[in-house]
């Protein structure tokens, strides 16, 4: 078959997007994102997102670059709903923000500060965990 044709096939191509935005929703509620947060993080309208969960648009290259990137998934995943992950390889951290925040500090943090912000985790998470002890949750 002429790849140029199958580019161009409607039926692909609608289910290329009925997967696509399926992915994208089940991504976007498991790192428990609104629409409004995915869309801050990529750069783009809140109603760009709907359309992409809606199967009505298709992002660029590009936006799908950022999208796999702030939902830590491969491209891969996100457009086909393929997962592949490593043996031993960490799950991703659940909320985007919190990642994009790490790859900021990291490219910035020098060995000095990481004692001091390693210090201020440890005691936050210390904190959370006496407080689920204390309400019975832990």
């Amino acid at each position: 078959m002429d790849i140029h044709r199958l580019i161009r096939d409607p039926t692909l191509d609608s289910l290329l997007m009925a997967a696509f935005s399926q992915t994208l929703k089940r991504l976007r509620q498991e790192r428990r994102l609104s629409q409004q947060e995915l869309a801050d993080l990529i750069g783009v309208h809140v109603r760009q997102v709907s359309k992409y969960e809606m199967g009505t648009s298709l992002p660029t290259l590009e936006r799908i670059r950022r999208m796999a990137e702030v939902l830590q998934v491969s491209a891969d995943e996100l457009v086909f709903g393929v997962t592949k992950r490593k043996a031993g390889e960490s799950p991703a951290i659940r909320y985007p923000v919190l990642a994009e925040r790490l790859r900021k500090l990291d490219a910035v943090v020098t060995r000095d500060d990481l004692k001091s912000i390693v210090d201020f985790l440890d005691a936050f998470i210390a904190k959370k965990q006496i407080d689920q002890i204390a309400s019975g949750r832990g």
